[in-house]
């Protein structure tokens, strides 16, 4: 029987250890400006080393000193407030007073400020405060000659509206307006009718089961002690308030008051007392037959209606809008370009000075040394996320120089492989940098990813990019002939004599990305 023996091996490995300085940097690079300046505002709060430098005479300082001189963490020196990778893991006692002492004599993060010449945006421009329909409908109320018992009804109506701005005294009436652009009443909803009306159909064909009671009209007049045709008149007035046709019970009855306050023709309001399905399924010959017109007569008609607005409330809800503030400009400079961050807003931090007298207290110092040692991180991955963003952005910028020039149509292929190739970064730092990150260019605004897209195969030595040939689908189908549209398999046709060589079901895939319908619905489409 063999003895136990114990041996002894050297094994060389290498290990990536996430240290606590690396999870910060990458969480720093992947978040949007606006999160990162929420971050650091709450690192600020709780962060007493922190100092946030604005407007003072250290701050004219600093925007003269340029992002070499005060880079963070390179080239250290004795005189250098930085903490080196040996000092933070322990490797040696730092000398806290003198670090205190240089570290508030140090800038950090120069900030790009505006030239005097540069206008700042007018109070105008300033986004104003979301209206409510309700206040804005009793607004119009207290200023249109209603009794003071009409103005109690008034409240309760527009108390009741639903979100598309119906006064819906039965819950399943509200079925033919649950879709965008129901009853093909505008031009870009068109598409949808076919589905609208089916799906109408079948709710008809099935009992609705509703767990509340909807309150009628009958019952708000009750409550203000009116009778039915008082309340009713009261209504009628409603729904002539802007937006027109709000309060309506029903698409038919508001479209029919946008009809008479715009003065249509009785062509116009007979379909749409009589032929809202036939509008939907766009069965206009049927139309034209059983109002003894002509289907020319039909179609202007139609038109007409497309412009009406089936949901009277839609301007006032909806998520609001967001507003996109660039991470980094791209600015044209003689034959080439200039990629400058976005510091506009963004806190800047430095190393207060106002603890080095607490320093040489026993009871403070690890509390410090903490708080040091994190503000110093804190500071050091802000800077090596700012560095990185302008270098990718650069990189991306040296090879779409044809798009800076010229546009979205000019776009070359592109993927994640090539700009980390290029400097020498892994493909997901370059994911992390370009997601949620904003670039305005001469073209306008753009994420970074939008740089980023496949090529399409042609019959050159070169290939188009996905969206320069998504580009010009848009275009071909722009300019084709609305009586007789270009099929998927025609595009296919065109754009292999212009070189590309791309499948039909690709063309699809792209046409419904760009929101256009298929050729047998554009067909019919309004204009």
């Amino acid at each position: 029987m063999a003895g136990v023996e114990l041996k002894q091996q050297l094994k060389l490995t290498q290990t990536l250890v996430l240290t606590p300085q690396l999870q910060l940097a990458i969480k720093l690079l992947q978040l949007p400006r606006l999160e990162l300046i929420e971050m650091i505002r709450q690192e600020l709060e709780t962060n007493p080393i922190l100092d946030d430098v604005q407007g003072t005479q250290e701050d004219e300082e600093v925007q003269e000193v340029s992002l070499e001189s005060s880079s963070i963490g390179e080239g250290e020196s004795d005189e250098s407030p930085n903490i080196s990778e040996t000092e933070v893991k322990g490797g040696r006692e730092i000398d806290w007073e003198r670090y205190l002492e240089n570290a508030s004599l140090s800038p950090v993060i120069p900030v790009y400020r505006r030239a005097p010449e540069e206008e700042l945006p007018g109070v105008e421009s300033a986004p104003s405060k979301e209206e409510n329909l309700f206040e804005y409908l009793m607004w119009q109320v207290r200023l249109s000659g209603f009794t003071r018992q009409e103005e109690e009804l008034a409240a309760l109506i527009a108390g009741n509206l639903d979100e598309a701005g119906y006064f819906r005294e039965d819950l399943s009436a509200g079925e033919e307006i649950s879709q965008d652009g129901p009853a093909g009443v505008q031009s870009e909803s068109l598409s949808d009718s076919n589905a609208v009306s089916e799906k109408k159909d079948a709710s008809e064909s099935q009992p609705q089961e509703h767990s509340e009671k909807t309150l009628t009209l009958a019952d708000l007049a009750n409550q203000v002690g009116m009778s039915i045709e008082e309340a009713e008149a009261v209504l009628k007035k409603m729904q002539r308030l802007d937006p027109v046709g709000v309060a309506s019970r029903s698409l038919e009855e508001c479209l029919l008051v946008q009809a008479e306050v715009y003065g249509f023709d009785e062509i116009v309001k007979k379909i749409i007392k009589s032929h809202l399905k036939n509008l939907q399924k766009r069965n206009f010959s049927v139309i034209a037959k059983d109002l003894g017109i002509d289907i020319s007569e039909v179609a202007l008609a139609v038109k007409k209606i497309s412009n009406l607005e089936p949901k009277p409330a839609r301007n006032f809800t909806g998520d609001p809008p967001q507003y996109i503030v660039p991470d980094v400009y791209v600015e044209k400079a003689g034959d080439g370009y200039v990629v400058r961050i976005n510091d506009e807003g963004m806190p800047r931090l430095r190393i207060s000075d106002s603890y080095r007298k607490h320093i040489k207290d026993p009871r403070a110092k690890e509390y410090i040394k903490d708080k040091l040692r994190s503000a110093h991180w804190l500071i050091r991955s802000i800077e090596q996320r700012r560095r990185t963003i302008v270098r990718v952005t650069e990189c991306i910028v040296e090879k779409q120089k044809e798009f800076m020039e010229k546009g979205p149509a000019f776009l070359k292929p592109m993927v994640l492989h090539d700009v980390s190739r290029a400097l020498g970064l892994h493909e997901s730092t370059i994911s992390r940098v370009t997601s949620g990150k904003y670039v305005h260019t001469p073209q306008g605004i753009f994420e970074l990813k939008y740089f980023f897209n496949t090529g399409i195969p042609t019959t050159g030595p070169d290939v188009a990019s996905s969206e320069s040939v998504k580009s010009r689908i848009k275009e071909i189908i722009a300019n084709e002939n609305p009586a007789d549209p270009l099929s998927d398999q025609q595009i296919v046709s065109i754009l292999a004599k212009e070189g590309i060589l791309i499948a039909r079901r690709t063309v699809a895939k792209y046409r419904d990305i760009l929101g256009i319908l298929p050729s047998s619905q554009r067909k019919n489409r309004i204009v």
